[in-house]
């Protein structure tokens, strides 16, 4: 400002000194238009300058956005987890948008999320039929689409909200990675690819690469959203608890339930339960059970 004012007072030194001894002269006003041109210049020049406060008070976007808005941010067209992170640490609570959210298929379900005999199951299984229209559950950009042996062929869109969701299984794709998609769009027909013993859907919903019960967000038999905001703590994720505290073991030959369960201290009826054994069933050597 100070400067501004220097600028102001050699203005008005110039004009009087124009008006008390050229007054008669040729070329008064066009001198006093020069001169004027000169002081706006200088003010102009001395503007405040913004651009160091726009840049200071940017806030960068979490994470999943980034992936979005930018993708050369963490953008990879193979990986389903990006970041390996161990959520279990998760101090924040982070809030999610639903609104406009679409059920990806409504129909019955036929297994849920957690553990299912030795493996964990990190989505939600919903029953339909080869061909059936998969729909995807939020506005973003198709970030994965391939086949692998597990999920047969999958899709992952990753969505501005800050989550992302996969549908696996599928008998075909309908996008291709980079493409943009709106909630409720049809981005693939079921199918029963992968490690699959009949046409159903494999829906899992993820944040910073890590599964939640997408049960706790849709009621897929009814079709319809539960919440419209989803609180992310870290209570979301203490099943990843449990997948590390967990203990598996091969059978060998000659091995009963009573004999593993005595050789581990722990007992028949807990191994029935953490493997969904039943009084009848039968294990064989090289069997995979848990023992925690």
């Amino acid at each position: 400002m100070e400067k501004c004012e220097r600028v102001l007072g050699f203005y008005l030194a110039v004009l009087i000194k124009f008006f008390t001894f050229a007054s008669d002269q040729k070329g008064v006003t066009m001198s006093f238009l020069w001169w004027g041109f000169v002081a706006v210049w200088a003010l102009w020049s001395e503007r405040p300058d913004t651009s160091a406060t726009q840049k200071t008070a940017f806030k960068p976007l979490p994470v999943p956005l980034l992936a979005v808005e930018r993708p050369t941010v963490q953008w990879d067209h193979f990986k389903i987890d990006l970041y390996n992170l161990d959520l279990t640490k998760f101090q924040d609570t982070f809030i999610v948008s639903l609104k406009n959210a679409k059920i990806p298929y409504c129909g019955r379900v036929t297994s849920h999320f957690g553990f299912r005999g030795v493996r964990f199951h990190y989505g939600t299984d919903i029953k339909l039929w080869t061909g059936d229209s998969v729909r995807v559950a939020f506005d973003g950009i198709v970030r994965v689409v391939r086949w692998e042996p597990g999920y047969g062929r999958f899709i992952v869109v990753t969505h501005p909200n800050g989550l992302e969701t996969l549908y696996a299984h599928l008998s075909k794709a309908l996008v291709k990675s980079g493409q943009r998609v709106k909630a409720g769009e049809v981005i693939g027909l079921g199918g029963n690819t992968g490690r699959s013993t009949g046409s159903h859907l494999h829906f899992e919903i993820r944040f910073l690469g890590e599964p939640i019960n997408p049960e706790i967000v849709m009621d897929f038999e009814k079709g319809i959203i539960k919440k419209e905001t989803l609180y992310i703590t870290k209570a979301l994720f203490e099943h990843l608890k449990e997948i590390k505290k967990a203990v598996y073991i091969r059978v060998r030959r000659g091995d009963s339930l009573w004999s593993i369960a005595r050789r581990y201290g722990t007992t028949v009826y807990a191994l029935r339960r953490l493997n969904h054994l039943g009084r009848r069933s039968v294990i064989y050597p090289g069997q995979r059970l848990r023992i925690r």
